[in-house]
C-alpha cells in the first residue's frame, strides 16, 4: 500500500540510486524553466546530433515507438508480453513511473534493479 511505498521512496532516497538522481536533478531542467530569451527554437535536432555521435544506435535493433496521450503503458504492456511470448527479447522505457522510478526501465518484462540504474546513469 502507500505505507510500503513512502518506505520503498525513503529507503531509494539515501541509496546510490537517490544520490544519482538527486545530481541529475540539478541540473537544468528544460521542461520545467522558462524558455524566455532562447535564441532558437526547441527542435529535435540535438537529439539527432548525439546519435549521430553514437554511432545511430537505433538503427541497430528493431523497435516499436509508443507514443501519444492516452494508453502508452497499456499498448507497450501489451506488446511486450506478446513478443515475449513469441520468443522476442524486450526492453520498455517508459515515463512516468507508478511505485518506483526502477520501473520505467523494464527488460523482458521485468523492472532494472537500482544498482544496474545508477550505473547507467552515473
Amino acid at each position: 500500500g502507500t505505507e510500503g511505498r513512502i518506505r520503498g521512496f525513503h529507503s531509494m532516497a539515501r541509496s546510490r540510486l537517490g544520490r544519482v538522481l538527486r545530481r541529475l536533478d540539478a541540473l537544468t531542467d528544460w521542461e520545467r524553466g522558462s524558455r524566455a530569451g532562447m535564441a532558437a527554437a526547441v527542435t529535435a535536432q540535438p537529439c539527432a546530433d548525439l546519435l549521430s555521435v553514437l554511432g545511430e544506435p537505433q538503427r541497430r535493433f528493431r523497435h516499436v515507438h509508443v507514443a501519444g496521450s492516452k494508453g502508452k503503458g497499456s499498448t507497450c504492456a501489451l506488446l511486450g508480453c506478446a513478443l515475449e511470448r513469441g520468443g522476442w527479447r524486450t526492453a520498455v522505457l517508459s515515463s512516468p513511473h507508478v511505485e518506483s522510478l526502477t520501473e520505467r526501465v523494464r527488460i523482458d518484462g521485468q523492472p532494472i534493479g537500482e544498482a544496474p540504474l545508477a550505473d547507467a546513469l552515473e
